[in-house]
């Protein structure tokens, strides 16, 4: 184990959430690096990415540490998930109302679809089905009508779905106003929410506020 400010016990993963940052192509992996670097400072930790672009995270001899990571971002907020087991995660906003019956039309099978959708349904279905994409270490071209399940529940923050014929834990929750953000994984997770600050002018990070 590495020696670490903000530990990551098992079965915890931690969200670390960036707001009003500037998103730019290759953001979010500088951002790793530098939440690495601060959480981690007596470790030399490098950020790969497999052939379909995911990160993992190495030690100084090359070798994948017991840290599993996965990215997203949506207009102003960058999140990252660093845990002890593979997960994903996906955060999304309502970009066009006028466009959501006939994206949901896309993205659902025919057999899977709710007849009373919802803008928040909607923004669970998505974030849930890329999240999925991102545990699995695919892309879109996967066909998110292909990722079946049951109808999400719009109240529940904490759901067992079964998945293509498999049982996997999903966590939804917000980290603005106007977000939706899911977390999914194989093995039941504890979420923890830290805010974060990032200067990319000296490449800094500290955490601004942390909550669960």
């Amino acid at each position: 184990m590495y020696n670490s400010k903000l530990t990551i016990p098992s079965q915890q993963a931690s969200v670390y959430v960036f707001k009003q940052l500037p998103i730019v192509k290759g953001i979010g992996k500088k951002a790793l690096a530098i939440l690495l670097k601060y959480l981690y400072p007596q470790s030399i930790l490098c950020v790969k990415t497999n052939k379909s672009g995911k990160p993992y995270i190495v030690d100084e001899y090359g070798c994948i540490t017991h840290l599993h990571v996965s990215i997203s971002h949506s207009k102003m907020a960058l999140v990252i998930v660093l845990a002890q087991t593979e997960c994903g995660i996906d955060i999304e906003y309502l970009r066009y109302p006028e466009k959501v019956s006939s994206v949901y039309a896309w993205i659902t099978h025919p057999e899977d679809r709710v007849k009373d959708l919802t803008s928040n349904v909607f923004l669970r279905t998505w974030t849930l089905k890329e999240a999925w994409l991102k545990l699995k270490s695919l892309g879109l071209e996967f066909g998110m009508d292909n990722i079946r399940f049951c109808a999400v529940d719009s109240t529940n923050s904490q759901q067992l779905i079964n998945i293509n014929q498999e049982q996997l834990y999903t966590y939804f929750f917000s980290v603005t106003e106007s977000d939706q953000t899911c977390v999914i994984s194989e093995e039941p997770l504890m979420i923890q929410l830290v805010d974060m600050t990032l200067d990319t002018q000296i490449d800094l990070v500290t955490p601004s506020l942390s909550f669960s």
